[in-house]
């Protein structure tokens, strides 16, 4: 059974059941740390990312009960909270589904992943420090191009070749503007070609 696997799940339950406030995840593990009958260690990438493992195979696991006894539980790295069902709004929540989720459940709830390597954890830290500093090259690159957080690649295109030529230096538009919005297509390139 997952509770026996993880001993995190009740004394997170039992913080869930009296903050009054969303809480992160970084609270929430001080607050367990605190907690004689929980041993947490954050030195060094592999107990960090063990720590972080387990809080959120906790809580994915709790969502899912949770939900069953009439209670969402709101996962994400800055604002976990718990809720009555009944204070949500059923215009915008109508069938709450556990599915918008599903892939970070899915990893959190199989314990295979928490036997990640030395090796494989600093990939995916790797990893992820490569797609958040892409991410702010991404952000400057789309405001270049007046384009939304969440332009698809054909808008991004489009928008793109409209710009390059209203800015063409031998059409009369500026040469600086120009070569900006050139590096800035070249950014976007490169990212959505790695994925």
């Amino acid at each position: 059974m997952l509770v026996e696997k993880n001993p995190l799940v009740f004394p997170i339950l039992n913080i869930l059941k009296v903050i009054v406030e969303p809480i992160s995840e970084h609270a929430l593990i001080a607050r367990l740390q605190q907690l004689d009958t929980v041993n947490l260690s954050l030195a060094g990438s592999l107990n960090l990312f063990q720590t972080h493992f387990m809080v959120m195979n906790a809580l994915y696991y709790l969502q899912g009960e949770l939900i069953r006894e009439g209670h969402y539980l709101s996962i994400s790295a800055l604002s976990i909270y718990l809720q009555p069902m009944t204070t949500i709004n059923s215009a915008t929540h109508s069938g709450i589904s556990l599915d918008s989720d599903a892939s970070l459940r899915e990893y959190y709830l199989d314990w295979d992943n928490f036997k990640a390597s030395a090796e494989e954890i600093e990939s995916l830290l790797a990893g992820f420090w490569r797609y958040y500093r892409g991410g702010d090259k991404k952000q400057q690159a789309l405001a270049v191009l007046k384009l939304p957080r969440d332009a698809d690649w054909p808008t991004i295109k489009k928008t793109y070749r409209s710009l390059i030529a209203e800015q063409h230096p031998d059409k009369g538009g500026d040469a600086l503007m120009f070569i900006e919005i050139r590096q800035a297509y070249e950014i976007l390139l490169a990212i959505y070609a790695e994925r």
